[in-house]
């Protein structure tokens, strides 16, 4: 996205604020304010203060450089036999396949809730999490478990297989400022667990730039894995069947309509928001299932034919 300095003076304009009085109000000094009008796009937090001293949606200072915004995707390399280039080319290919699903319409409640990456907010997130699923001390979070809470997180879960460039379990994206994570679905189900766990804390924290040093990731990482050993600890009945397995261990694609709309109800409600303007190939390209099954599938999510 592009930023747009033209659009920051006008809004301060038309608030009658001063280069001064914006600087005290978000906190910094007046040559960052001019920083911010001669181009340089502000931090994360100062970001967030702008629009809620402007009084201005996320986008507002934004200009889209292509049909759709997508950020912070991680990319992931398998060894050393594919290049960062690669990965990032398959991971922005696999997330246009489902950026039109997508609107301003979406913006996330929760966009950058999570400011601060010490140790006392790492714990205080985990027990946030787990007291949102409800584990009792000493219980380790099921995949379902952590599905359920990415559900009330209002985080947008896809399954589908991935591209072999593609190493992550799970890696997390914004599109139009929805929150999306999508999920290797051949990945163990503990595995997977913690990844999601891990990309839905780099969903509420402020995003990272492109250009942070190794020691700046290295941190946000930490923060991340902090947050997953306190979630996942425990004993608990994990098990090690892909998420594959749990999807598609039934007798008829109609039963997996329910299973879907059950464990992924974000992704489900646009697709069945969505239903009457996709082909059958379509349907069949973002549910990652031959077309035959896409059709069984848009007939059980049709009508409120699901059985």
């Amino acid at each position: 996205m592009k930023w747009q300095k033209e659009k920051l003076r006008a809004f301060i304009k038309e608030r009658g604020l001063t280069h001064d009085r914006l600087a005290e109000e978000i906190g910094v000094s007046r040559q960052t304010v001019a920083s911010w009008f001669a181009g340089q796009v502000p931090k994360g937090l100062h970001l967030m203060k702008l629009w809620s001293l402007l009084r201005l949606d996320p986008g507002s200072l934004f200009q889209d450089d292509a049909p759709h915004c997508v950020t912070r995707a991680m990319y992931h390399a398998v060894g050393n036999e594919t290049s960062q280039d690669e990965v990032r080319r398959e991971t922005e290919a696999l997330v246009a396949r489902y950026a039109g699903f997508f609107t301003r319409k979406d913006t996330s409640p929760l966009q950058h809730v999570i400011l601060s990456r010490d140790t006392g907010m790492a714990k205080s997130l985990s027990v946030a999490f787990r007291k949102i699923m409800g584990l009792q001390d000493g219980v380790s979070p099921s995949l379902l478990d952590i599905l359920a809470l990415m559900a009330k997180l209002d985080v947008c879960v896809i399954p589908r297989s991935f591209p072999k460039a593609i190493s992550a379990d799970a890696f997390f994206v914004t599109i139009n400022f929805k929150r999306v994570i999508f999920v290797d679905r051949s990945c163990k189900a503990p595995d997977l667990a913690k990844s999601l766990v891990h990309e839905s804390v780099h969903a509420m924290r402020p995003t990272v730039a492109e250009n942070a040093d190794d020691a700046e990731i290295a941190k946000e990482e930490k923060f991340c894995e902090d947050v997953v050993r306190q979630t996942c600890a425990g004993k608990g009945a994990l098990g090690g069947q892909t998420l594959e397995d749990m999807m598609f261990s039934f007798g008829e694609v109609c039963q997996f309509a329910p299973f879907l709309e059950k464990h992924f109800p974000v992704w489900y409600a646009i697709l069945k928001e969505n239903v009457g303007l996709l082909t059958v190939s379509r349907m069949a390209e973002v549910l990652d299932m031959p077309q035959t099954d896409a059709s069984a599938f848009v007939k059980c999510i049709s009508g409120g034919l699901v059985l």
